[in-house]
């Protein structure tokens, strides 16, 4: 095959290709990640490692994103206490008339994964709750300040958020180990 370009006539007839792009399976990403390969189905279809290529049903990422979220430190040191909610990839939410998703995915706008994320969880203490991180896969996604919140059905808070400041220091960009089970986990403070 030949492919001609009239960018630059004297350029190689392979300069109008794409470079190749190396590729990762979901066993690969859990392996580079050490987390199962559900929660690495879990963090392609949320956006967290770029476009998704699809072969004889596998789903597949691009190397450089996975090698990207692998260079995020665990939290360490200290930090405020912090709920953190677990949540998985967005899906249309048929249900809550405000909000269009539930869950999370990078490509949502900063509105939409808000709303996806701050609600309705079983919380005990409410008015404790001064800091909200959205989680997918030990991986912290949003790092928000609670402004407040609604009680709804069964005692289930929705919160009011707003950025963290500081960029969301010191659990921006960090991953954090928490106990299995269950959506909802308080991590204690720190010091």
């Amino acid at each position: 095959m030949t492919v001609t370009t009239t960018a630059n006539p004297d350029a190689p007839a392979s300069a109008g290709l794409p470079e190749p792009i190396a590729l990762a399976s979901s066993y690969e990403i859990a392996r580079r990640l050490d987390v199962d390969r559900r929660q690495a189905q879990r963090l392609a279809e949320c956006g967290l490692l770029g476009p998704l290529y699809r072969s004889d049903g596998s789903v597949l990422v691009q190397v450089d994103h996975v090698e990207a979220l692998a260079t995020r430190p665990f939290l360490d040191g200290p930090h405020p206490a912090a709920l953190i909610v677990r949540v998985a990839p967005a899906r249309p939410d048929d249900v809550d008339p405000e909000r269009a998703y539930l869950g999370w995915h990078h490509d949502l706008t900063q509105q939409q994964r808000w709303d996806g994320t701050r609600g309705w969880w079983s919380v005990k203490n409410p008015d404790d709750v001064t800091t909200l991180l959205v989680v997918v896969c030990t991986f912290i996604v949003e790092v928000l300040t609670v402004t407040g919140y609604d009680t709804g059905l069964g005692d289930k808070r929705r919160f009011h958020v707003r950025p963290a400041p500081k960029g969301g220091r010191p659990f921006a960009g960090r991953r954090v180990r928490t106990p299995p089970g269950g959506s909802t986990y308080l991590l204690r403070e720190q010091r």
